[in-house]
This record gives C-alpha cells, structure tokens and sequence, in this order.
C-alpha cells in the first residue's frame, strides 16, 4: 500500500522539491486556501505550536508532543521529510497515521483542490494532514517548519507558541547566506502578542531576535540566555529544554508534572540516531543535511564509538542531497578533515530524485579521495564483518533503511533494537 501511496504522490505532483520561484505571489493564493483550516483551529481551540530553525526541529517537535502527551494532552504532529514512509510526517498520540487511512485521505483531498491551484508534494500532503485532523480530537497541533519559516506552508496556520532551535548556513540559495538574513526568514513564523522561545548560542542571533521582538511586541525568551551553562550541553539536551519550555508554556505550568528524565531519553525521532543490526553487523543512522548538523556529530563522535560492537571496525556511508557545490564540498572537507585519516569512508549517489548523480559523486570521491559507488549494497552484504556509521541526507538514510529491510527474509538474522536507549541514541 505504501508503493500506492508514493505512485499516486509521483502521479500528481512529482517529487518533492524545493521552490523558489514566485513564492510571494503563490503565498497570497495558498493563505486563501488554508484559510477555512486555519479558522476551524481557531474555533475548536485547538492550540498550535510552530517550531523553526536549521538543526533539531524534528526532535523538539517529538519531544514536545512526548511531554506534553505524558501531561494529558492529545498532540498531533506535522513533521518532514519522511525516511522510509510518508505516513511518518502523521502524527496523533505518538502513532503515526496508518498507510490504509492515508491513502483514503489523499483520494479525498484530491478532489477538495480547486483547478485554478497547483501545489506543491509538500503543500499537498501538508493539506492532507490539516484533513486528517479535522477528523481527530487534538488539543494541541505541533508543527515543524519544512524550509525556512516565512513562507513556509506551515505558516499559513497562526501559533500560539513559536520555537527557533537554531540557526546556521543552510540552503542558502533560498534563505540567503548571512545569519541575519536566515534568522529572518525563520523568525516569519512569529506573530505579535504570540510568545517565542529560541536556543540561539550566539550573542548576536538573540540581540538580533530581541530587536524584532520588541518591534513587533512579541514575549521572548532564549533558554541559553537564560541558562549560559546550556551552551556546553550538546545539542539533543538544548533541543529537550527548548521542547520543556515550550511545554510549560501550553500548558500554562511554572514546572512539569513529568520528571524530565522520565521522557527525555530516547526521543529521537526516524533517521536521528536510530540503530539497527543485521547478522551481528551494527548500524547507526544520523541524517544532518548541512555543516552545523555534521559538526555536532562530530563533537559526539567518541560516545558513538562506544555504542558499537568494538571488535568490528566502523565504515561510513555517507550520502548527500543534491544542492550548492559550496555545500557539498564543505561537508566533504569537513569528513575528510575528521575522519579521513582513521575511517574508511563511502561517498555513495542513491536512488532517489535529490541524490547527487554518479558522475558528480565520482569526481567528488576523486577530489577528496573517497570511495565513490553507486552499489552500496555489495559494501553491506560481503562478507567483511563492519559496523556502519549512515550519515548525510535523510532520503540517504531512507534508502538504507529500506535495503536493510528488504533483505531481512530471515527474522534471525535480523533486528530492531527496542530495549532502553537502543532503538535511539540520545546525542
């Protein structure tokens, strides 16, 4: 049912993609629209939280919406991109929306779309999703921005709460490539009288985000401000305090129900430090699409270490999404300058629509002296015993995933690890 689901998506609105294009005249035409849903929220009460930024947004929305559920709330979650279905961007009582019901969502959805108006894959689903909840009872709508913030599909339903976790160089062909013009694209999502939270490590980001608030008299509060010693923790711990604070504000508490601890663990979200093993062979997935994101990992790289069988050496796979050769080559550099020297490492093209193709693949393997290949799987399936570190783009990650389980015909030889800090790794 799945494969109906994507061949159906592919049939009416391709793959999905970014677009630059005539984005303010198309924005005034999909708030028309998403009007009528954005006043059913309104008058069911339902409370929304928009949460922003480059790094950390998918996991402070599953954190959240954890909190918040071990508090008695009924969340439903808008989340993207998907890494081995698209069932996973629906959310409601920590389940995602079944493949049955979403296919029946899209044949519905399709005939409420006016002729006169083309979406995009991502408006389109993101439609689907705003259906969906109208047929559930949510208390509070959780939703993570795609690309930037202010014209962002998400931002044609008004919060009550705003996060931004935090800023850094990424698809800088749309957002731009300083700081303050990024931070301006995410801090669209904001409304007056509408309070914002933000976990922003640089003192200028917060004097920049101070500013517009006081212009556009909006409640502001950064946690690292706030608490200085934050910024040493890593980025998983701040995106959990970012999520607690937004939580205390839903639901109107100086201090949770819950003990932090009690959901802090583990609340990763698909692609964000999952682990899988295959006949004694360990995986561990880390999707990050820019230079930030790859850093972080970095700076976690000697407890990642320690999650692996130490008797098998590690190999990465690293698959990347086509974008700014700029990018890209930093991120290279940037591997290259970490691991190079002690980790062999895989730059692998994948098949999906957003993958760098072969010939770009090779001449980058070339110029970094990396192992180019468009076959990861004789990699995985020959018989020197490796762990595997996935890193690079989330469709990569997917696609791996999806191999893994296809050649899991022998339920022995393969498993999901479930037991406490194992299905997810808390970075």
């Amino acid at each position: 049912m799945q494969g109906q689901i994507e061949k159906k998506l592919d049939q009416f609105f391709g793959s999905e993609s970014f677009v630059k294009e005539s984005v303010r005249e198309r924005y005034k035409h999909l708030s028309e629209f998403f009007g009528p849903y954005n006043k059913d929220i309104n008058n069911r009460s339902i409370q929304v939280v928009t949460v922003a930024g480059s790094n950390g947004k998918g996991q402070s929305c599953h954190q959240l919406a954890k909190i918040l559920s071990q508090n008695g709330k009924k969340c439903a979650i808008w989340t993207s991109p998907h890494i081995k279905s698209v069932c996973e961007r629906f959310s409601y009582r920590d389940q995602p929306i079944s493949e049955k019901e979403l296919l029946a969502i899209i044949d519905l959805s399709l005939k409420k779309i006016p002729q006169n108006l083309k979406l995009s894959y991502y408006e389109f689903l993101f439609f689907c999703f705003l259906e969906w909840c109208q047929t559930l009872e949510v208390e509070v709508l959780i939703l993570e921005v795609g690309l930037g913030g202010r014209f962002d599909t998400v931002n044609m339903i008004d919060p009550s709460f705003c996060g931004v976790v935090s800023i850094s160089r990424d698809h800088c062909e749309i957002l731009g490539n300083r700081y303050d013009q990024i931070l301006f694209e995410k801090l669209g999502i904001t409304r007056p009288g509408v309070p914002l939270v933000t976990s922003f490590q640089l003192n200028y980001l917060r004097s920049l985000c101070l500013h517009h608030c006081t212009k556009f008299e909006i409640p502001f509060e950064d946690i690292i401000e706030n608490d200085p010693t934050l910024s040493l923790k890593n980025y998983s711990f701040r995106n959990f305090q970012l999520a607690s604070k937004l939580a205390l504000k839903v639901l109107g508490q100086e201090k949770l129900d819950v003990p932090s601890h009690s959901v802090e663990e583990g609340i990763l979200g698909h692609g964000r430090g999952e682990r899988m093993t295959l006949s004694g062979e360990e995986f561990i997935f880390l999707g990050t699409h820019n230079l930030d994101g790859l850093r972080q990992i970095f700076q976690r790289f000697n407890w990642i270490l320690s999650q692996y069988n130490r008797c098998a050496p590690l190999h990465i796979l690293c698959g990347l999404s086509s974008r700014g050769s700029k990018d890209i080559e930093q991120m290279l550099k940037a591997i290259k300058m970490f691991w190079g020297e002690d980790y062999p490492v895989q730059l692998c093209s994948f098949d999906h629509p957003r993958s760098l193709n072969i010939l770009e693949v090779e001449k980058l393997g070339e110029k970094f002296s990396f192992n180019a290949t468009s076959n990861y799987s004789e990699t995985i399936q020959d018989k020197n015993k490796r762990n595997y570190l996935v890193i690079g783009s989330y469709f990569f990650v997917g696609e791996i995933k999806k191999y893994i389980d296809s050649l899991c015909t022998d339920h022995h030889a393969y498993q999901k690890s479930t037991g406490p800090g194992r299905t997810h790794i808390c970075l």
